[in-house]
């Protein structure tokens, strides 16, 4: 009787939170991530220190935003970038 139940109530919600995530931004309740994960950890306030990286920040409720930025000295350049 608990697979049916799952497989007719729980499985629909699943599929439509997996749709939901598709169409862009999508953050479920994780948990605390860092758990068993220290030693990888590594923070930074500044985004291209030795290449340029995209960095994406989420607005709204389904949207992100992506920019590229590119701290490296100017002479280390190829094309212009914005720092952040």
């Amino acid at each position: 009787m608990r697979p049916f139940f799952l497989l007719c109530f729980a499985l629909p919600g699943l599929l439509h939170a997996q749709q939901a995530c598709s169409r862009g931004a999508c953050y479920p309740p994780v948990g605390d991530l860092l758990v068993g994960r220290t030693r990888f950890l590594r923070a930074s306030s500044t985004c291209g220190l030795t290449k340029p990286e995209t960095y994406c920040t989420q607005y709204g409720e389904w949207q992100m935003k992506c920019c590229k930025c590119d701290s490296r000295p100017s002479s280390l350049r190829k094309v212009p970038a914005s720092r952040h």
